[in-house]
């Protein structure tokens, strides 16, 4: 898995998320956060392993965790605050506000 990745391809506004398994290369393309914010890579990594395990596949699991993560940062965004809102956005984990779809690429 890559994450924060910018190409030629990625627009200006967003941020692209890339992972492959033996099925193929999937990318995740969600809005850029006005945010720099400590442990999003950390949040991800760990969200994105859990969803592997549990489903086998990287497109799935790149989809689930990039949406949570996500969600959980653009709470924390909306909040102005400097530390990751673990316990307030919980709910982005189990139910995320929007899903962002894994392309094939």
């Amino acid at each position: 898995m890559v994450t924060s990745l910018h190409t030629d391809e990625t627009p200006a506004d967003a941020i692209d998320l890339v992972a492959s398994d033996a099925s193929g290369r999937f990318r995740v393309r969600t809005p850029k956060l006005p945010l720099s914010i400590n442990g999003a890579g950390d949040a991800i990594a760990a969200l994105f392993f859990a969803h592997v395990l549990r489903t086998g596949a990287a497109a799935e699991a790149l989809s689930r965790a990039a949406s949570s993560v996500f969600g959980l940062l653009k709470r924390t965004a909306d909040a102005g605050s400097r530390e990751i809102l673990l316990i307030q956005a919980q709910e982005e984990f189990v139910q995320p506000t929007q899903v962002f779809p894994a392309e094939p690429i």
